[in-house]
């Protein structure tokens, strides 16, 4: 028998048991992620909160709000019949359709993040289970469905995909076994010469006492005395026990409107730091996600350069940064202001860094979410060095965490590239295996999430996956890029691959101000390739918010996953490429802009002239008509290059207003 294809609509049916009788022993959070279904612990939610349903092993199940983001999975066994809310739905699924198959559907590939295309919402965008109905899954037989299903199981119970992430947990465990042995004294030789900590601790509490008197700071409460029981270890002779907030001057961000994202407050010159910039590791930040202006910085607080941030609430409690610049800052982070004759910030950076388990430990549940109280971090137990020490263990220890940083790098370039070869492995699995050619299926059953089929088209073409549209994004860059690359000239030159090419990677192209254009597309390729470390995605305020592309890791690889995935397509569209290397920005946006209207005339079956070029051209937009004197040359250089549109793909047209 022959691959069908099918709807969700028809293969699943949703779930909707009510529990007439709720038990909250029965009830459960559940950890929804490509890797399927976990149960955690419900917290503080209360009895009788929300509805409840009950839920079935063997159903499909998945979150609406982030469905697009890994939230999926089939419910295993032991969670038959637990209770969760609306807000994870769960489907049963016809005889001839295994779950397993559906979840495999949407993991080959990544193919989940292409839902962000179904999420609909204002505040919170969630994804409802009949604006899937529509959607296409190609169905074989049940007993191939059971072997290919098989298969993948095996190939992702790969041991190297286990020993990579094994290596990973090692080189984290070295990260904390030196700065176990810095926070000891055991990293770096002891100088007898050194200013003993006891009389540095002295120091800092007069410095304190003068700040204090200065009003440069707030006089603290009075820090419980260091118990016997308490000290962890041993240190040397010349370092001395005390709390961290006997030496650290730290303050709680400050800015608390409601809703954070009012406009009132925003879009000014002051950086605003969001605590979803900090990390593990405490990297330099210095550029924030958004900015203050007078109204918003006069209820927030600017911290100074080098101030070292940790958040203390949230999933990301216990995360780090350092400043780069002067910032501002919420108060779910606490800032440890620098000064430089007190302590060394690094080495305090570095204690933080240790003391990571602890502060998530140490954290208490309040509305739904860890918290840490500024006095559990004011009273941790701090192994208290000379000043001269400490530089030296910071020295050595930035030796080693670049050492640990390098080992890193190449694990997960390795892990990535393995990776990549799975979702490769899984897109063929899944793909139909036809056995005679007049049962061969389109190329549209690739798998692709769309809302249209394509116009019909001339000539063949070739039908990208979201991980072939990265690669194929990637090597754009890396093939044309100059110091003044930046998104309006790499869209132009993915515009004009696509078309001219013929490499369906299904974009709905609109007419804006610089030329064909396509957010959704560009939004998921570039959230795509800072996933697979190809690039780091960077928008600078300096330059007119123009965003760049940074070469990560996996960037140097993007060549040979080029090369690989597109073997036929290659010489054409490094042709194509090359004619444009050294061209700017606004060359590729001239180009680009006539080809779409060129194509749309082919398509349209309109007559073409130049001058009915030119007129569509300049009709796209009004800021077109700086060009006008640049078209003749163009269209002629078109002609010179045969970059000659044939009516392949879409027409592109002004966007549909909504009313």
């Amino acid at each position: 028998m022959s691959w069908k294809m099918e709807t969700f609509g028809t293969l699943l049916s949703e779930s909707r048991i009510p529990c007439e009788h709720p038990n909250i022993e029965r009830r459960i959070r559940v950890k929804l992620n490509v890797q399927g279904v976990e149960r955690r612990p419900v917290g503080s939610e209360k009895e009788g909160a929300t509805k409840q349903y009950i839920r079935k092993a063997g159903q499909f199940i998945y979150g609406k709000q982030n469905f697009h983001k890994g939230a999926f999975g089939v419910i295993p066994e032991e969670l038959d019949g637990f209770e969760t809310s609306a807000d994870i739905p769960s489907f049963d699924v016809r005889k001839d359709c295994l779950a397993e198959w559906i979840y495999y559907f949407f993991k080959a590939g990544n193919r989940y993040l292409e839902l962000i295309e179904y999420a609909r919402g204002v505040g919170s965008q969630r994804i409802h289970p009949k604006q899937l109905s529509s959607l296409k899954i190609p169905l074989p037989p049940i007993e191939e469905q059971k072997r290919i299903i098989e298969e993948l199981r095996f190939l992702e119970s790969n041991p190297l995909s286990s020993e990579l992430s094994h290596q990973l947990d090692l080189v984290k465990q070295l990260r904390q076994a030196f700065l176990r042995e810095a926070m000891q004294g055991k990293l770096v030789p002891q100088n007898p010469d050194d200013e003993p900590a006891s009389v540095l601790l002295q120091k800092i509490k007069a410095e304190k006492e003068r700040l204090i008197k200065e009003k440069k700071i707030k006089k603290q409460k009075l820090l419980p005395p260091i118990k016997e029981e308490e000290i962890p270890f041993e240190i040397p002779e010349n370092w001395v026990w005390c709390r961290l907030g006997d030496v650290v001057v730290m303050s709680r961000g400050r800015f608390s409107v409601r809703p954070r994202n009012d406009l009132r407050y925003f879009n000014g010159t002051y950086p605003f730091l969001q605590i979803g910039s900090l990390d593990e590791i405490g990297s330099i930040i210095f550029e924030a996600p958004q900015s203050l202006n007078e109204k918003g910085l006069a209820v927030s607080k600017m911290f100074p350069k080098g101030t070292i941030v940790i958040a203390i609430v949230g999933g990301t409690i216990g995360n780090l940064g350092v400043l780069g610049r002067d910032m501002c800052f919420t108060d779910s982070m606490v800032g440890f202001y620098p000064y430089k004759d007190i302590y060394n910030s690094k080495y305090i950076l570095n204690f933080l860094r240790y003391q990571q388990p602890s502060i998530k430990h140490a954290s208490y549940q309040m509305a739904g979410q860890p918290n840490i109280k500024i006095p559990t971090l004011s009273e941790l137990i701090f192994p208290l060095p000379p000043l001269s020490e400490q530089h030296r263990i910071v020295a050595k220890l930035d030796e080693l965490m670049h050492y640990c940083d390098r080992l890193e790098e190449q694990i997960k370039t390795s892990q990535q590239q393995n990776n990549l070869l799975l979702q490769q492995v899984l897109r063929e699995a899944l793909r139909p295996q036809p056995k005679t050619e007049e049962e061969e299926l389109p190329t549209a059953v690739e798998l692709k999430v769309v809302y249209k089929k394509p116009k019909a088209h001339k000539g063949t073409s070739r039908k990208c996956d979201r991980a072939e549209r990265a690669i194929l994004a990637g090597h754009i860059i890396n093939h044309t890029y100059r110091e003044d690359f930046g998104r309006v000239k790499f869209q132009k030159l993915l515009h004009l691959t696509e078309y001219h090419c013929q490499i369906d990677i299904d974009s709905n192209y609109v007419q804006k101000v610089a030329g064909p254009y396509d957010r959704e597309l560009i939004k998921v390729i570039e959230s795509t390739l800072k996933r697979f470390r190809f690039f780091e995605i960077r928008e600078s305020k300096r330059t007119g918010k123009r965003v760049t592309y940074k070469p990560l890791a996996a960037a140097s690889e993007l060549d040979n996953f080029f090369r690989k995935d597109f073997p036929k397509e290659t010489k054409r569209i490094d042709s194509l490429l090359n004619k444009f290397a050294r061209f700017s920005y606004e060359e590729c946006e001239i180009i680009s802009t006539l080809y779409a209207v060129w194509n749309n005339r082919i398509i349209r079956e309109q007559p073409v002239t130049d001058e009915l070029l030119k007129q569509d051209f300049l009709e796209w937009d009004k800021h077109k008509a700086k060009y006008t004197d640049r078209l003749d040359n163009a269209l002629r250089w078109m002609e010179k290059e045969d970059i000659i549109p044939v009516g392949w793909g879409k027409l592109i047209e002004k966007p549909v207003v909504q009313e």
